[in-house]
């Protein structure tokens, strides 16, 4: 078996500190067996086949070695020439490089930040792996994966453990294919989701997913292998059923890249496959339980079950909630959501949270968030309260940021924002206003995606302290004397009445956005005023004409 201790190996893992290739490139593929430090012309007859080799740089500061080194190297077959620069030299004569790329020997920069001894510990630390006995491998990865199938929650390291012990990217699904944990290697070159993906709930596309479950159902076998083409580039898929007796609960799903998978590895997995169904079912229960109480202490919290702060306050001290905290409540409500399987709500929820949880994290946002009903549920909290103003705008630009990333992902929501309160009685307030706005919103502004409590606050103020027989009763009476259909927007007497108010009263400007004549709209304003019977200078006139515009539009009269 090939070898995996290569150059390539150890600048891709040293990349990020500054690792990189100076010439020679070609040769990355060349094994190291071992380290050697040059640092006098005596130690070249001395050097090993496939030993990396060292240097400070500073021999080719003092003597013609450069003239000659890269032929004595490659002639011995060492492995490569690794050299600091920015000490003794800040760039290597240009013959050395000439015959690097001519001979494909590599030359890499070592990062000045790096000890000679620290990359000498990565190579034989890799070394010692690659020569450790099959049986020593299969016990340790065993050992692992059994530790972390023993632990609650334990598919996200035991997925990494796999991806790691194998190098390539490991996937847990349910038996729709239904993503339910992944890991990619960190030396990897992929990111997910893959070209394939489509940004959908599963690993493969539909017409995939029919196909393989066809052939799981025909032909039941240890392994399936699956090769998917894309933008001219082939995935090869490794399949395993995961089952128990006949019943299917999964499968285990690695993409293989350069590194074949043996005979060894092939029985390792297969006998992996049956603690890995012991820990998908664990998992699956801790889950349910955890969402169970999670439901339930959301149900009581925001269905005013609680009543009041002496049993409200216990039960969010339990559960992590910070009802001290100033906070807002978000209502996310996710096209469809409504109508999927119960498989199918819980791979969207994932999907969902994480995509949330990784903006929030990521801007350091204090939240917690919840399914209630057909609804995420997300609270914002704040440390610092300046104004209900100054909260709103910050909380309607996170949510319009995470609208984007779930937009991104594929799923398409509205949102609705409450008020910012705080202390353990408001917290119901905050939900149900976070449903009205949403609600009320979609009303108001259809062609919107997020809405504010604040924002329509008049709007709610009418809907919950006024039935609409009694707004239809306002309504009538203050502007039903306009003549007209007042659903028209070429309604002479509405259009001087909005331009009017909207103005300010101020018969100029009001005439201004009418493109009208100042003595027309003095004429028009004295109509409405015999019209309405009412002083349309007075300001309680103008607070009932409003009241009634408010309804008007509320109730899409």
């Amino acid at each position: 078996m090939a070898s995996k201790t290569t150059i390539n190996w150890l600048i891709d893992k040293n990349s990020k500190d500054g690792m990189y290739y100076l010439a020679g490139n070609t040769g990355g593929d060349n094994p190291i067996v071992g380290i050697n430090i040059m640092d006098n012309p005596d130690t070249v007859p001395w050097l090993k086949k496939n030993e990396l080799i060292l240097s400070t740089g500073y021999l080719f500061t003092s003597t013609d070695l450069y003239r000659h080194i890269i032929y004595d190297l490659h002639e011995r077959n060492c492995a490569g020439l690794g050299i600091k620069l920015n000490r003794y030299l800040d760039e290597l004569p240009s013959e050395m490089l000439e015959q690097s790329n001519e001979l494909g020997f590599p030359i890499f920069c070592i990062p000045f930040g790096s000890t000679m001894e620290e990359i000498a510990n990565q190579v034989y630390h890799n070394i010692f792996l690659e020569e450790m006995s099959e049986t020593q491998k299969a016990a340790d990865l065993y050992k692992s994966i059994t530790e972390a199938a023993l632990k609650k929650h334990s598919l996200p390291p035991l997925l990494k453990n796999l991806s790691g012990s194998f190098q390539a990217a490991a996937f847990l699904t349910n038996h729709d294919f239904e993503i339910i944990e992944y890991s990619i290697p960190i030396q990897s070159k992929d990111t997910f989701p893959y070209p394939f993906s489509q940004n959908t709930n599963t690993l493969f596309p539909s017409n995939v997913i029919l196909n393989l479950k066809t052939l799981q159902a025909e032909k039941p076998v240890p392994v399936h292998k699956y090769k998917l083409s894309k933008n001219n580039k082939e995935y090869f898929f490794l399949i395993f059923p995961i089952t128990s007796g006949k019943t299917l609960s999964g499968f285990l799903i690695f993409l293989q890249e350069k590194q074949e998978f043996t005979a060894f590895d092939y029985d390792l997995i297969r006998n992996i496959i049956p603690i890995i169904h012991v820990s998908l079912i664990s998992n699956s229960l801790f889950t349910e339980n955890v969402r169970s109480s999670r439901y339930l202490f959301y149900d009581n919290l925001l269905s005013g079950k609680l009543k009041n702060e002496s049993e409200i306050e216990p039960a969010c001290i339990q559960n992590g909630f910070h009802y001290k905290k100033y906070r807002v409540c978000v209502t996310f409500r996710i096209e469809n959501y409504a109508e999927l399987t119960i498989a199918k709500r819980r791979a969207l929820e994932r999907k969902v949270f994480n995509q949330l949880d990784s903006y929030l994290d990521e801007k350091s946002i204090d939240h917690t968030s919840a399914v209630y009903d057909i609804d995420f549920i997300l609270f914002i909290f704040f440390s610092n309260y300046k104004s209900q103003s100054e909260t709103s705008r910050t909380a309607c630009e996170t949510v319009k940021a995470l609208c984007t990333e779930l937009n991104k992902a594929g799923i398409i929501c509205k949102a609705g924002i409450s008020g910012c309160y705080h202390d353990a009685l408001t917290i119901q307030k905050c939900y149900t206003q976070a449903i009205s706005a949403l609600e009320l919103g979609q009303k108001l502004h259809a062609k919107d995606m997020i809405y504010t409590y604040n924002d329509d606050y008049i709007y709610h103020l009418f809907t919950s302290n006024l039935t609409n027989e009694k707004m239809l009763e306002i309504y009538s009476e203050t502007l039903s004397p306009i003549t007209g259909n007042l659903k028209d927007p070429e309604n002479e007497n509405l259009k001087t009445l909005l331009s009017y108010l909207d103005n300010g009263l101020n018969i100029s400007q009001a005439a201004k956005a009418l493109f009208i004549h100042r003595n027309t709209m003095f004429y028009r304003v004295e109509q409405l005023e015999k019209l309405l019977g009412m002083d349309l200078k007075d300001t309680g006139n103008v607070f009932r004409l409003r009241l009634a515009l408010y309804i008007k539009e509320l109730l899409e009269l």
